[in-house]
């Protein structure tokens, strides 16, 4: 089985870092982001889809009780572990569907038997194969993995696909029916007539409602909808 995809948050950057240290000495866990900022957790969250969450409970501006009670809002399963050097939350949180509660400084032994339950529950889970698309263009055909897609934009009855190598082929298919290939994967509609690859979505302003997808040296910027900042949240700076 793969490495199960890790999110931290703390707001104190060395207890960040000895958290990844000891996670990753499990041989289990790979870190995918860590965050201070605790008004940033969830649109990582939507970003990243992590395989689980850990969560320091007392943080500035937002808590951990309140962030996982909106987490579950959207996240009904995902499993949170609250890390935290206070015992006071421990009901609370069991109350909001935590998978576990570890206290800090933390016990090494406790974190790996943690990790060893959680990595036990997911491990029956299939995962799927790479597999590439097929969508018919104006030439002819393309095959292509989803990890090649940075966007789709609606145009009538046709779609055009927008690559991160930058680019650009016309599809006579509607971008419903290619949005039906790109099932089960990390794509966001961010208004009536963009779909994008969430991997890629590296800043969202909501004032201006933009969101930038980068990948190397490209960036893009388009126009998201209300509904979508609804749905993810928080600005990603």
């Amino acid at each position: 089985m793969r490495k199960l995809r890790a999110l931290l948050a703390d707001d104190e950057q060395d207890a960040l870092n000895l958290l990844e240290i000891l996670l990753v000495k499990t041989g289990k866990i790979e870190v995918v982001e860590k965050i201070s900022d605790p008004l940033k957790v969830e649109c990582n969250i939507a970003k990243h889809k992590p395989d689980v969450v850990f969560l320091d409970m007392n943080m500035p501006q937002i808590g951990g009780l309140k962030i996982l009670e909106n987490i579950r809002e959207y996240e009904k399963t995902l499993p949170v572990i609250f890390v935290t050097g206070h015992d006071d939350y421990a009901f609370k949180a069991i109350k909001h569907n935590t998978f576990d509660y570890i206290l800090k400084p933390i016990n090494k032994k406790e974190l790996e038997k943690t990790v060893e339950r959680l990595y036990s529950l997911k491990k029956d889970v299939e995962i799927p194969k790479t597999k590439k698309i097929k969508l018919p263009i104006k030439e002819g055909f393309i095959h292509i993995n989803h990890c090649d897609i940075l966007y789709l934009k609606a145009d009538g009855n046709y779609t055009h696909i927008f690559l991160t190598s930058n680019k650009e082929y016309l599809s006579p298919y509607n971008m419903g029916r290619v949005a039906k290939q790109l099932n089960g994967h990390n794509y966001e509609r961010i208004n009536r007539n963009l779909i994008v690859n969430s991997e890629y979505l590296y800043k969202i302003n909501r004032s201006e409602k933009i969101c930038t997808l980068k990948i190397n040296n490209l960036e893009v910027e388009l126009k998201v909808s209300d509904t979508f900042l609804q749905r993810m949240k928080e600005v990603l700076i």
